[in-house]
């Protein structure tokens, strides 16, 4: 499938927009971003700030609509190994267990994004808020978080092709950013996608 392709189809959005979506699910898969998550933003989100607290998602859209605070996105998020929330290496660092409260964990994300990112892309907790296991992801890097729209504009309004849509060194959209969107830097080898416990 050809940029010139996915183009002409997103000429016509509305339109095509199975078709596309059909497409960038299977380029996103292809390019080892096969983890659905979802969040609800207030406002369009190019870039999440993955050095802050605040950067998490969600296996499950409607426990991502009952957090509110703006229409619910669907995202992809790099294949790799995630750090489980419980285990005994975070609750260390931590001080207590975290699992029930989301708020501690939160706040030391930063803390473990420092002691981790060099093994892992990201912290995985699972809550039942809902009556279910929901599995919610906190990546480490920004470059890991993709949309999973059908079709993204840059900011001037074009197209961005499908090529880009999942590059290194690319924003949400796939746009080119600074470097704190980079993918992970050379330390951080491709892992498999699992959870594991440190």
């Amino acid at each position: 499938m050809d940029d010139l392709h996915y183009r002409k189809l997103a000429a016509e959005p509305e339109r095509n927009e199975v078709r596309l979506q059909e497409l960038v699910d299977k380029f996103a898969n292809q390019a080892g971003f096969t983890t659905e998550v979802f969040r609800a933003n207030e406002k369009p989100v190019h870039v999440f700030d993955t050095t802050a607290r605040c950067a998490w998602f969600t296996s499950d859209r409607d426990d991502a609509e009952d957090y509110g605070g703006g229409p619910v996105s669907r995202y992809y998020l790099a294949d790799g190994s995630y750090l489980d929330a419980e285990s005994e290496s975070v609750i260390r660092l931590v001080g207590k267990r975290t699992v029930d409260d989301l708020c501690a964990l939160s706040d030391a994300i930063p803390a473990i994004r420092k002691a981790f990112s060099g093994r892992y892309c990201g912290l995985t907790v699972v809550s039942y808020g809902m009556g279910r296991p929901i599995l919610h992801y906190n990546p480490f890097f920004a470059g890991d978080i993709k949309s999973a729209a059908p079709y993204c504009y840059d900011d001037g309004g074009s197209i961005i092709d499908l090529s880009c849509r999942f590059a290194a060194g690319s924003d949400v959209r796939g746009a080119p950013v600074t470097p704190l969107a980079k993918k992970r830097s050379s330390l951080m080898p491709a892992l498999s996608r699992n959870i594991l416990s440190a």
